[in-house]
């Protein structure tokens, strides 16, 4: 089989029959096809060594490539031939005991209080009420990007204030989402998304009545956050690396905190103790006499 041909059967298989995220299926896709491109697309996948990938790490290194994307790219090669062992197109995996490259983790950008107040402020657009209750479901729930867009109309419940979410892994979970959410979620679909009179369950949607896609909603949150001053690397996922922090300031415990996130482990969740730490170090850094 050629290893095109292995990179398409898996590309569907995580689609059809793993039912990844786009979000996910878009980062497998990018960082499989650069190898692809690098091996030639007709070489024989069963012909693939270490030292194959190791060239190919060693080249997108050389071209200033960062370790972390260097790290994401061997975990989704070593992943996609697993499958190929596992499915016997390939008698053995090589990257079985390459280790994944280390790299610093870097504390994300996080608002302060008072910022992402600012940031919820309603403002002038051609949607208003849909682009502020996106942007406080987006804060008031802790959500990825990928599951705000995917949102439909029933999974919202405005009596109850729940969100019912699809996170990575396909993994379901309920999430309160806050008065403020659930009031401007209400408005918006009283009074702009019943104009449409779209046939779509899709929560969001933009001016043609179609759902509203993810750079859409990235574009719509950076615009705000230019308006009211935020920092210039401001993202949808700003609002939730602030959620969490903000949660584990206010006293939430981690366990609590990791589900609502919808974190696979709480090793992940404990990033934002490490940062609500740096950040009592800056206050008394900042404040204290003899700091």
């Amino acid at each position: 089989m050629s290893i095109s041909a292995a990179a398409a059967e898996f590309l569907r298989v995580l689609e059809v029959e793993r039912q990844c995220s786009p979000h996910t299926i878009r980062s497998y896709r990018g960082d499989i096809m650069r190898f692809v491109a690098y091996v030639q697309p007709e070489c024989a996948v069963e012909a693939v060594t270490a030292w194959h990938v190791r060239a190919y790490l060693g080249v997108r290194q050389n071209a200033g490539t960062s370790k972390r994307s260097l790290a994401r790219n061997v975990c989704a090669l070593r992943t996609w031939f697993d499958f190929l062992h596992a499915t016997a197109v390939i008698a053995q995996n090589p990257l079985a005991t390459m280790r994944t490259p280390r790299f610093d983790r870097t504390l994300p950008i996080v608002l302060s209080i008072d910022q992402a107040h600012d940031l919820m402020q309603r403002q002038p657009s051609a949607f208003p009420w849909r682009d502020q209750a996106l942007c406080d479901v987006l804060y008031g729930g802790g959500l990825r990007i990928g599951e705000l867009a995917a949102l439909t109309i029933d999974a919202v419940c405005l009596r109850t204030g729940i969100a019912r979410v699809w996170g990575k892994g396909n993994q379901q979970r309920d999430v309160p989402i806050g008065a403020y959410a659930v009031h401007s979620v209400r408005t918006y679909i009283e009074t702009e998304r019943v104009c449409f009179h779209s046939h779509t369950t899709a929560l969001w949607l933009n001016r043609f009545g179609k759902p509203l896609s993810d750079r859409s909603i990235r574009t719509i949150v950076c615009t705000r956050a230019k308006r009211t001053g935020m920092p210039a690397q401001t993202t949808p996922h700003t609002l939730r690396h602030s959620y969490a922090t903000h949660m584990i300031e206010g006293g939430a415990d981690l366990r609590s905190v990791q589900k609502l996130l919808g974190h696979a482990s709480i090793a992940t969740t404990q990033l934002y103790t490490h940062m609500t730490h740096d950040r009592i170090q800056s206050v008394y850094n900042q404040f204290h006499p003899r700091a």
